[in-house]
């Protein structure tokens, strides 16, 4: 395959990994920036270079890959003899992902207690209700954190 054939697929799978990002939610530029770090080599990219090469706006850039690190997907890393910050996706980055999905289960799961304190002389149906919740997001909860560990133990 020639560069140009390989520039118009790579361009290709950076987008279609944009729409599955978009299809959870998450802004395409995100996508792209993931699939351009997946393929970069070496595998980290300036801010700059990101840029560059996903067609974003810097401030597209500098916002998508402050939440991407926020959420765990990308870490920043140093390299020597470059005073510049580079980005490269967490290994495993589905880690992060998932750890801050713990955390946002045990925040509802905590609002849902707090429900059934407010409800618990109103309505037994939603109180009910709210216990079955309750009892999901902790079943998720330890099924996310079996598959964290399962990973680890594999993996290491």
């Amino acid at each position: 395959m020639d560069e140009a054939e390989f520039r118009e697929k790579h361009e290709k799978f950076m987008e279609d990994f944009a729409l599955i990002f978009e299809e959870y939610g998450i802004p395409r530029m995100a996508g792209r920036i993931y699939a351009c770090l997946l393929t970069s080599d070496p595998p980290y990219l300036t801010a700059k270079e990101l840029t560059s090469q996903t067609g974003g706006s810097k401030g597209s850039i500098n916002t998508i890959t402050r939440n991407m690190l926020a959420i765990g997907v990308l870490e920043k890393v140093a390299v020597p003899g470059s005073r510049s910050s580079y980005f490269t996706i967490a290994d495993p980055c589905l880690i992060g992902v998932l750890k801050r999905k713990i955390e946002h289960i045990r925040k509802m799961r905590n609002l849902l207690e707090q429900g059934i304190e407010l409800f618990k002389d109103r309505n037994n149906n939603i109180n009910n209700i709210f216990e079955q919740h309750i009892k999901f997001n902790h079943f998720t909860e330890k099924a996310i954190e079996s598959i964290i560990d399962n990973w680890i133990m594999e993996n290491t």
